[in-house]
């Protein structure tokens, strides 16, 4: 087939290996054809039917002036070229929140976005699988789900504290507890750059020594490594002296769930103010918890309810969030103890959903290693205690000259010990976090305990 054009005039004659840029070629081209009527130029687009390139190779020998030749067939000028790059695909399953919003969804449920937000329960409802939910069988005990839902889960939340750029540890010990992811980051995400370095340190020194004490047990530590990616600094107890000898002999003979049966109970601790959580030796994760009896006259909620808070991170309690934060470095630097000790100030709830009042709790975290060495559990029991010994346990975090003050109302005291008004305090409030960066540096380095 001979293509018959009417008479133009060409640019300068360019060799077409010359183009190494498809824009560039492309609009030399439309130069051409401008000038060509739009007869000619139809006949053209008929005729020539190449696929779309990004450049000539540096072998084609065709040139502009003989691209256009009557006298070339068409045939002749089929070069094949490489395709140009994909790109790369998109999430096809995101959730209906970040669609909406048009935020980046990490394709789990919930996903990290909706974490950071406080919308998770939106975005676990789209999903056939409940990975924050808990099955409860009992008004005072509830059982974790299964080990592939939790694994969802805590991937969800080292997503979103990659997000936001908040240590997995320091969240995950709080949310454990039940406490909102959320509300954690709002809270931590603005921690001076050198609290949140010494915390890192002293975060990566407690993994490193854990992780040389089970050499002993190789498949210990590879559970033990990937539990503390998911932010549990959980202990290895071999090398510790026990506290209790019946109490080894009593795992020895009986084993870790008759031993867990036996802990958890009011007869053991004298009280019903206790929770216990117990772990899969496994894997390290949650398999139950279990909650004395007065555990909801002490919090103001009903058992069930606080098991349904917890499975869904929905704990309402009323602590500051500095004092959150003290009891986050007290569990870092007391990391092989087996018990740690710290104090609340809990808002306490009537029956009828009013205030009840405040209660000065003292919070002790008991440790339960099996004979082996491996933590199985640990239990928290609760004290109601004095405000003095409060003030001396809230003081021993406070800079030198700088006491804990009562006598301020409860509301006043709450809303001074958010952690945004004490970065915003350029006097009192960015001294007690900078004390608690050396605290914690110093601990780091020198082994000295708080």
């Amino acid at each position: 087939m001979m293509l018959h054009t009417a008479p133009c005039e060409f640019p300068q004659k360019r060799l077409c290996s010359e183009f190494l840029d498809h824009d560039d070629w492309c609009l030399m081209m439309a130069e051409q054809l401008s000038a060509l009527n739009s007869a000619t130029a139809q006949s053209l687009e008929r005729s020539l039917h190449l696929p779309a390139v990004s450049h000539f190779p540096p072998s084609c020998s065709l040139d502009c002036e003989n691209f256009f030749d009557p006298n070339v067939a068409v045939d002749a000028l089929a070069v094949r070229l490489e395709p140009r790059r994909k790109r790369s695909k998109y999430i096809t399953n995101s959730c209906s929140e970040c669609r909406q919003k048009k935020r980046k969804c990490s394709n789990v449920r919930p996903c990290a976005m909706c974490i950071i937000a406080g919308t998770s329960a939106q975005c676990l409802a789209e999903s056939d699988t409940s990975t924050l939910y808990a099955q409860i069988c009992d008004p005072k005990e509830t059982w974790f789900q299964s080990v592939e839902d939790q694994e969802i889960s805590l991937e969800s939340l080292r997503h979103a504290c990659l997000q936001v750029g908040v240590n997995i540890t320091i969240v995950r010990a709080m949310w454990e507890l039940g406490l909102s992811a959320s509300t954690l980051f709002r809270a931590f995400k603005i921690l001076p750059l050198d609290l949140k370095t010494s915390m890192d340190e002293g975060i990566d020194r407690v993994r490193h020594i854990m992780s040389d004490k089970s050499k002993v047990l190789p498949d210990y530590k590879a559970v033990l490594c990937r539990q503390h990616a998911y932010g549990r600094l959980s202990n290895y107890g071999q090398n510790l002296p026990s506290d209790d000898v019946g109490l080894a002999v009593a795992k020895q003979e009986r084993g870790v769930v008759e031993e867990f049966e036996r802990v958890a109970c009011n007869e053991y601790w004298g009280h019903g103010r206790w929770l216990s959580m117990e772990f899969d030796r496994e894997n390290l994760l949650s398999k139950r918890l279990k909650l004395g009896d007065e555990i909801a006259e002490l919090l103001g909620y009903h058992h069930t309810e606080i098991l349904c808070r917890h499975s869904n991170r929905d704990m309402l309690l009323q602590v500051s969030e500095y004092e959150i934060l003290v009891t986050i470095i007290n569990l870092l630097c007391q990391s092989f103890h087996r018990e740690v000790t710290w104090y609340w100030r809990l808002m306490r709830r009537a029956p009828g959903g009013s205030e009840g009042g405040v209660t000065y709790l003292k919070c002790t975290l008991h440790k339960m290693f099996d004979d082996q060495g491996r933590q199985y559990g640990y239990t928290i029991t609760f004290d109601v205690t004095s405000l003095e010994e409060y003030e001396q346990f809230k003081n021993r975090y406070l800079p030198p000259g700088m006491r804990a003050n009562s006598d301020k109302s409860l509301e006043e005291q709450m809303s001074k010990e958010t952690l945004m008004y004490l970065r915003k305090s350029r006097t009192a409030g960015a001294e007690k976090l900078s004390y608690l960066a050396r605290l914690v540096r110093r601990w780091t380095t020198e082994g000295i305990i708080p």
